[in-house]
């Protein structure tokens, strides 16, 4: 970062859509959390991966417009809390390729991106709280926005049955697809 100095870290995904509100209720924290501070049911929740198709997003105008700023690195969110994928996930199928209209691999054009313009690549990996997961950690009330794990449809009682087997079969290929089908990575955040 001392050499870096200047990049940007984006979050992107299925909060998006909702931008802070839901059912005409606005959030007072950070919106990438809206399906923990609305408590929203993976059943309902996952319906906006029907809607989620941002047809105007072209990763060489994003990276272009770092460059020119003068930065040297990118970070995308490649899997947020919620347990959305933006890249070809062959571990879970809730992914952007498999679960939108979108279709497109949204990590594999940002890495394209990056590397034609010299810019670095960094992803954002949450690899704990994941609201998609009954066996995913969290704990129920943090500083930030509200609880970290998936309550509402697991876990009332705040037990996680097999962190070890939620590891096993997600996280770990997960970050295996990461590590191996994007190039050269300058970081991976885990949160």
């Amino acid at each position: 970062f001392k050499e870096a100095q200047f990049g940007m870290m984006v979050h992107f995904g299925l909060y998006s859509l909702l931008g802070g509100e839901y059912k005409g209720k606005r959030m007072d924290c950070i919106a990438e959390w809206a399906q923990s501070y609305f408590k929203i049911p993976n059943e309902e929740y996952h319906l906006l991966a029907k809607a989620f198709n941002p047809v105007y997003f072209n990763a060489d105008e994003w990276i272009k417009l770092c460059k020119e700023a003068g930065m040297k690195y990118f970070v995308i969110t490649s899997e947020h809390h919620e347990g959305f994928a933006l890249f070809k996930s062959y571990a879970d199928k809730f992914n952007v390729v498999d679960a939108t209209p979108f279709g497109r691999d949204i990590i594999a054009e940002i890495a394209e991106a990056c590397y034609k313009h010299g810019i670095k690549l960094g992803l954002y990996y949450s690899h704990d709280q994941d609201w998609e997961e009954p066996d995913a950690g969290g704990f129920i009330e943090n500083k930030w926005c509200h609880p970290a794990n998936n309550y509402w449809d697991y876990n009332p009682t705040n037990t996680i049955e097999d962190f070890q087997k939620y590891l096993d079969r997600k996280v770990k290929p997960q970050v295996t697809e990461l590590l191996t089908n994007y190039g050269d990575l300058c970081q991976i955040w885990f949160d």
